[in-house]
């Protein structure tokens, strides 16, 4: 692994161990001998393991001094064998946590498996996994649910009034008269287009997000089984037939901005699906918001959520009319849609806002949200 990448994941594990933020486990010691060969700075270093920590493994070498190597150098698979090897195979806090570091050093794969251990061992596992995968998802800490405190926020995250990071246009190569298109521009900023996935990998994906919106959930404690759609997940405390309703709404939203974008039919905009919840009291909304996002919802309807390639958004229904519900819904909704648009590049404010604004007007019957912004505008150029 190169320097860069070492020391990328090695400021991952080290988040909040400084001041004891993250309660790391220290030295464990090691009941049997395990000896590895790990290559650092083009040096091989070969041994017994001596000790370790979440940070990484002492290796007490072949001339008798240590030298502590971290996790990252060993690469996910070894470091997960060396892990399974050193520690106390009966603690499914244990194996939880080699599902963090795992997580940490992005094999999701090896992370399903030592969490799958830990389910296995204790019934208290699997609630605090699901609880894990939901912080991993807001961008938290996930050491912090094994350790009892909330843990720092550390990935990026778009929330609602933040402009959806898209760029529109359909064309590819040079247009007639020779300037670049939007392949070639995107490609001289360096924007990455959204990787297009197998039906296969969309089900692995959706799979995925149930239990990453089940631990959301719990964080909570809220327990709502989902209803699925073609591109959506909705969790709802509502009637499941009003649920099924305002699914209905969102199915025909995506429908529209297919064929207005000019998009073709079949394309799946969302990895795996867009995961909505939806609660019927505001105070359960503010709650989920603040628990699962980190987030002050005081003076929101609704909240787009875009974390990496992965979309969320939540609203309350309350006591309003379902037209100013259903413009809320469809409004945030679309800002998700364009988030995935092409790539995660960013649409400008009012392209997004106004996108966004146009079609819940042009989705709800008798909405008043056209008549609203025109008078808005009409007013504000009156006054200058």
């Amino acid at each position: 692994m190169s320097l860069i990448g070492r020391v990328t994941i090695g400021i991952v594990l080290a988040l909040g161990a400084a001041g004891g933020a993250r309660g790391e486990i220290e030295r464990q010691g090691v009941g049997q001998t395990v000896r590895v060969t790990v290559r650092v700075d083009g040096e091989n270093i070969g041994g017994r393991v001596a000790g370790w920590d979440d940070g990484g493994a002492w290796i007490e070498t072949r001339s008798g001094g240590e030298r502590k190597v971290e996790w990252a150098d060993f690469g996910a698979k070894r470091a997960y064998d060396v892990r399974r090897r050193v520690m106390d195979t009966d603690d499914w806090k244990g194996w939880a946590r080699v599902g963090a570091l795992m997580l940490d050093m992005g094999d999701e794969r090896l992370a399903d498996r030592a969490f799958g251990v830990a389910e296995k061992k204790d019934n208290e596992a699997k609630r605090t996994v699901l609880k894990m995968r939901g912080v991993y998802a807001r961008g938290a800490d996930v050491y912090a649910v094994l350790d009892g405190a909330e843990g720092t926020q550390n990935k990026q995250e778009h929330k609602e009034g933040d402009p959806a990071r898209k760029k529109n246009g359909n064309e590819t190569g040079k247009t007639e008269n020779g300037s670049r298109g939007p392949d070639e521009r995107e490609a001289a900023v360096g924007v990455r287009r959204w990787a297009v996935l197998t039906e296969a990998q969309h089900a692995r994906e959706t799979t995925r997000l149930r239990r990453v919106a089940q631990g959301m959930l719990l964080m909570g404690d809220i327990e709502i089984e989902a209803i699925e759609t073609e591109h959506f997940l909705f969790y709802s405390d509502l009637q499941v037939s009003e649920t099924k309703k305002w699914a209905a709404k969102l199915d025909t939203m995506y429908r529209t901005l297919i064929t207005t974008l000019d998009i073709p039919k079949g394309t799946r905009m969302f990895r795996g699906r867009c995961v909505v919840f939806i609660f019927k009291e505001r105070e359960d909304f503010l709650g989920f918001e603040a628990a699962a996002f980190g987030y002050n919802a005081a003076f929101a309807g609704g909240v787009c959520h875009q974390r990496g390639e992965d979309v969320f958004v939540s609203f309350f229904k309350g006591r309003r009319a379902d037209q100013d519900f259903q413009s809320v819904l469809i409004h945030e909704t679309v800002h998700g849609f364009m988030y995935r648009y092409r790539s995660s590049e960013r649409l400008p404010t009012w392209a997004n806002e106004g996108l966004a604004d146009y079609v819940a007007g042009y989705l709800t019957e008798r909405s008043t949200e056209p008549q609203r912004h025109w008078q808005h505008a009409r007013n504000f150029i009156m006054r200058g």
